[in-house]
């Protein structure tokens, strides 16, 4: 601001800062299907929001910010996408559970249950 009076003129400014929160990111990773048999594949998909930059813990490292990719896993694994952005990290994650082709059941059971009773009682005294 510049002012002017009969002693000169004077100039004083001053700054304001505004800081808006910027949010973090925000991501999603699904398996499809979360159960296979040894051998079986899946597949990851993920998306993410507000990010820069996307790791996949396959060991693939930085991957698009959202996309596929087919996994082989030979255990019970979870995955993790880790998204970054200017408002800070975010992770998710699914697993994929596998089972061994040799561990199918093939034995039947049957159970019952029986209850006596019919869940009500009652009672009754004489007074004498």
């Amino acid at each position: 601001m510049t002012v002017t009076g009969s002693g000169g003129t004077a100039t004083c400014s001053d700054t304001i800062n505004v800081n808006i929160p910027i949010p973090p990111p925000t991501c999603t990773l699904v398996a499809a299907p979360t159960s296979i048999l040894t051998g079986g594949s899946s597949l990851l998909t993920w998306t993410s929001s507000g990010a820069t930059s996307a790791v996949l813990s396959t060991g693939t490292g930085t991957v698009a910010l959202s996309g596929t990719q087919s996994v082989l896993p030979t255990a019970t694994t979870t995955y993790t996408l880790t998204a970054t952005g200017t408002g800070g990290s975010v992770t998710c994650s699914d697993t994929v559970s596998v089972s061994s082709s040799s561990s199918s059941s093939s034995s039947s059971s049957s159970s019952s249950s029986s209850s006596s009773g019919g869940g009500s009682s009652s009672s009754s005294s004489s007074g004498g």
